[in-house]
């Protein structure tokens, strides 16, 4: 794992043979102070990062590029980012979510008022899972 400082953020970028556990990562996650920004970008499966963002308020930054999480992962995904009130970016690219997964994550994405940019490019979510996150995103 690269972890990095950048002033007031935390980058954590896991790298070819990463080893640090999900307890570790957690734990270390929960005991920043609360106005410490997380940059997370990940590249394990979707169960590793719901257990490992468990206490993670402060994330501000999630880059889930082609997981290949489908409407479930979504799902999973949204159970976790309705705690995350700082999240400002967002990139959900290349993982097949479909509409019902737009639909999972726009109702929760509502929450997070701070999110200024999302990315759900080469997803079929059709024409209602595009109005739906537009709407949360434009607000």
């Amino acid at each position: 794992m690269d972890l990095r400082f950048h002033s007031a953020r935390i980058v954590l970028e896991q790298k070819a043979g990463w080893q640090c556990s999900d307890d570790r990562i957690s734990e270390d996650l929960r005991r920043l102070p609360p106005n410490q920004l997380v940059v997370l970008k990940w590249k394990s499966s979707i169960q590793r990062l719901i257990k490992v963002l468990g206490g993670c308020k402060m994330l501000a930054y999630l880059d889930l590029t082609a997981r290949e999480l489908g409407a479930e992962g979504a799902g999973m995904l949204a159970g976790v980012l309705v705690q995350c009130k700082a999240l400002a970016y967002l990139d959900l690219s290349k993982n097949g979510i479909g509409a019902e997964g737009a639909r999972v994550l726009a109702g929760v994405l509502e929450e997070c008022k701070s999110l200024a940019h999302l990315n759900m490019s080469e997803n079929t979510i059709g024409v209602q899972g595009v109005g739906l996150l537009a709407r949360v995103v434009g607000d």
